[in-house]
């Protein structure tokens, strides 16, 4: 990644501390990220309204097992949006080289058929799964022709220089700058592409401060990948940021954690109740938008424990 290596590192520290502790204790994300909360939850469950000392700002009362479920549901989150052929066509090509994909993800037979041949099934993102999509969506972001791969000046010289580009090396070449724009996998009418653009350019991550426009990581172009699926197969905008915040949410579980937990606090607005265009842009969704959400948190004593999100290599 080239831009805001500042923010990009932050996360990165908070990935490796949630990467050690999944090998080590395993389980859900939301059982995970409970198992770290000791300075929200009290004894008797949920957290109760407090000031900082010195403060006179009241939170609200939040029962922090509900919210995580909210956020990470157990059951995970079945997409509108179905695979359709743009995943095989990517093993044809040699952008995905099975054997090497293989190599990084463990595949269970239901993955292995979505490389295999073209499928009506809607995208499943779970705790299990999360991995699993982030990767294959991922090169089909940096490979898929596009205009907005046209005019966010990633093409160039430096191509190959992006985390996107030359970390993904699950192809039969190299780096993935020799796919960047290259192959025509997803058809959108003028009006998906202006819907596509619109939502790209709103949509952040907070492994840095760069929108979806700019996929510059492999969350970036896996969530660019996702976009276009949707906006080719009729999604309407309120249902692209939708999936956005859900597919970001089991990415980077410990940003939207926070950011539910911060809106249910400190301003007593239920996290069904925030309009998804809204977290996942800058505000919230970026480098320093979560950052800024982490430290408002640590103001009221609230802190948590675990990880951030994926990281950005293959």
């Amino acid at each position: 990644m080239k831009r805001n290596q500042k923010a990009t590192s932050f996360s990165e520290h908070r990935l490796a501390m949630a990467l050690i502790a999944v090998l080590v204790f395993g389980g859900s994300f939301a059982a995970f990220y409970m198992a770290g909360l000791g300075k929200l939850a009290v004894e008797d469950g949920p957290l109760d309204a407090k000031r900082d000392a010195g403060s006179t700002h009241h939170l609200a009362p939040v029962n922090v097992s509900v919210i995580a479920e909210k956020v990470l549901p157990a059951s995970g989150f079945v997409s509108k949006i179905r695979w359709g052929d743009a995943i095989p066509k990517l093993v044809g090509l040699g952008v995905i080289n099975k054997t090497r994909f293989a190599r990084s993800v463990s595949l269970t037979p239901a993955e292995l058929a979505v490389l295999d041949a073209p499928s009506d099934e809607r995208i499943r993102i779970n705790e299990n799964t999360s991995w699993f999509t982030v990767t294959v969506l991922w090169p089909l972001g940096i490979a898929n022709k596009n205009p907005i791969l046209e005019k966010n000046g990633m093409a160039g010289p430096d191509v190959d220089y992006y985390a996107s580009t030359g970390g993904w090396t699950l192809g039969n070449k190299e780096g993935g700058g020799a796919y960047y724009n290259k192959y025509e996998l997803i058809t959108l009418t003028p009006e998906q592409q202006e819907l596509a653009e619109y939502v790209a350019d709103r949509v952040f991550r907070p492994c840095c401060n760069n929108p979806t426009s700019f996929p510059d990581c492999n969350h970036g172009a896996a969530m660019l990948a996702l976009i276009e699926l949707g906006a080719s197969q009729g999604l309407t905008k309120e249902e692209l940021f939708e999936e956005a915040l859900h597919f970001n949410s089991f990415w980077f579980p410990q940003t939207y954690l926070e950011t539910a937990i911060y809106f249910e606090a400190a301003k007593g607005i239920s996290w069904e109740q925030v309009g998804s265009e809204e977290i996942v842009g800058k505000d919230y969704s970026s480098g320093s938008g979560s950052i800024a959400t982490s430290r408002a948190l640590q103001k009221m004593n609230i802190t948590l424990s675990g990880g951030g999100g994926g990281s950005c290599s293959a």
